[in-house]
């Protein structure tokens, strides 16, 4: 029998890896709330819209951020900018009976103050891993780097998906390295709709017993 972790954490090899699709396709295929704990940029609209306009459910299943900064950039960026103080305190999981997504904001680390990174929040929370892994020219070397930091840390990886992919030879070296499941590969969808979120995750999604 699968066992779902009451709590996913979506993370990236960089800012642009899909972690948002990703996070769209999990909070619809198990049916899971969803939490952006940090939100750097608003327009044109915000992941959690992105996610919620993407999956078509309703508004109790999304969790508001801890921190909504409206300039695209990294979070203590953002947040100088603003004049916010990003207290890493404040940034606590909200209460969910159903699974919850939660996605990260860039790679695993991006600043959140200027002495705090996103990868020191979720290694103090060991929250359940997913690190999602677009294939390019350079993407072994950047998620060989990620996997390592996780694994330093000692936060949990549940498995790892490729986003796009194409190129099977840099696939199966970080497979190699991974020392956990692929648990899909992700073709490029022709639309964005809960429909087609919902045959994507069944045709191509598969998690450890």
């Amino acid at each position: 029998m699968t066992h779902i972790p009451h709590e996913i954490f979506i993370a990236g090899i960089h800012t642009d890896a899909g972690k948002s699709l990703v996070a769209a396709l999990l909070t619809q295929g198990l049916q899971a709330d969803y939490w952006k704990p940090v939100q750097s940029g608003t327009t044109p609209q915000t992941d959690t819209e992105f996610v919620q306009q993407a999956t078509g459910l309703p508004d109790e299943r999304f969790h508001p951020e801890s921190y909504r900064l409206e300039f695209p950039a990294s979070p203590h960026a953002s947040a100088a900018m603003e004049g916010v103080v990003i207290d890493p305190d404040q940034i606590r999981p909200p209460v969910h009976e159903r699974p919850l997504v939660i996605e990260g904001a860039g790679g695993l680390m991006v600043p959140l103050t200027d002495d705090y990174l996103f990868l020191d929040w979720l290694a103090e929370h060991k929250f359940m891993t997913v690190l999602v892994i677009p294939t390019y020219l350079g993407c072994i070397n950047h998620s060989l780097l990620s996997l390592e930091a996780l694994e330093r840390r000692g936060i949990p990886l549940w498995g790892i998906v490729f986003n796009d992919g194409g190129r099977p030879e840099s696939e199966s070296v970080i497979e190699r390295y991974a020392k956990a499941p692929v648990l899909a590969r992700i073709p490029q969808l022709p639309a964005i709709t809960p429909d087609t979120l919902q045959s994507t995750f069944s045709q191509h999604f598969s998690f450890p017993q």
